[in-house]
């Protein structure tokens, strides 16, 4: 058994489940809650603007006010955590049923946790592409433009007193900070979560991965994983920014790292007895 067969099986498997229905409801709460706004923006409703609201994030909350502390930017933590939890429990799932004959077919335990790491980039490729279509299907269907722009009077609402004076945010600064650098953390936090997988159970992996998520909320350090995921608060946009190259980098570095300790600790357990 090669690997192409290994990767065709956690394609199949992983990607053709249930939980994936999730995707249209959770990408449609914020272009509804948007859309009930737009009179009172009085926007037009484009592909951006829709764009933003789901991935607008916030400003860091303050700590030391008690009613800041409760303005969560709960959508943008929806949308997040909601592609964290797709991804819970598949590697331990597999390993349980069908993968340890894989494993013993195979003879290399490197091929199958490859698979694994590629299946968990092709799952937050997957929900992130799926939102978007979701996205852009509710744009046109409630009557707005299919362009990839923002208006100023959608600036402001979605940036408040950080919008005067700004400039019309290009298409690609958009694109940019909605979808590329969203995938990249999404996939840093999915890949962290798999790997945690194989030093506790799945269910503390993703409450450990969902608190670092809430962390970035509070924090401003560019080094939390979730700060440069916030279009509010990318070097993208403002010059005081989140800068791009450790918005870009930070998920990047540790997606390689959760992969090289994932296979390390993969290599050195017992799976099910089968090393007995």
């Amino acid at each position: 058994m090669n690997f192409c067969n290994l990767l065709g099986h956690d394609l199949r498997s992983g990607l053709l489940r249930l939980r994936y229905l999730l995707i249209p409801c959770v990408s449609l709460l914020p272009c509804i809650s948007f859309c009930c706004n737009l009179p009172v923006v009085g926007a037009t409703g484009t592909f951006g603007e829709f764009l933003l609201a789901c991935f607008c994030g916030s400003r860091p909350v303050a700590l030391s006010s008690p009613e800041e502390m409760m303005k969560l930017p709960v959508l943008w933590l929806l949308i997040m955590g909601s592609g964290i939890f797709l991804n819970l429990d598949y590697l331990l799932y597999d390993q349980e049923n069908a993968g340890q004959q894989f494993i013993i077919r195979c003879h290399k335990r490197k091929a199958w946790y490859f698979s694994k790491c590629v299946w968990n980039l092709c799952s937050s490729f997957l929900y992130m592409g799926m939102s978007l279509l979701i996205i852009f299907l509710f744009t046109v269907i409630s009557g707005g433009s299919s362009g990839i722009t923002c208006s100023q009077q959608a600036a402001n609402f979605f940036f408040q007193s950080a919008a005067e004076g700004m400039q019309p945010l290009l298409p690609k600064q958009i694109l940019l900070t909605t979808v590329v650098l969203p995938i990249l953390t999404l996939q840093a936090y999915s890949m962290l979560e798999m790997t945690l997988c194989l030093f506790m159970k799945p269910i503390t992996s993703f409450l450990i991965c969902m608190i670092i998520l809430i962390i970035s909320v509070y924090s401003e350090s560019p080094w939390v994983l979730g700060n440069g995921a916030m279009v509010i608060r990318s070097g993208a946009i403002w010059a005081d920014g989140i800068p791009l190259k450790i918005a870009i980098g930070l998920p990047i570095m540790l997606n390689l790292a959760a992969m090289v300790i994932g296979q390390w600790r993969f290599q050195t357990v017992d799976i099910l007895g089968a090393d007995s």
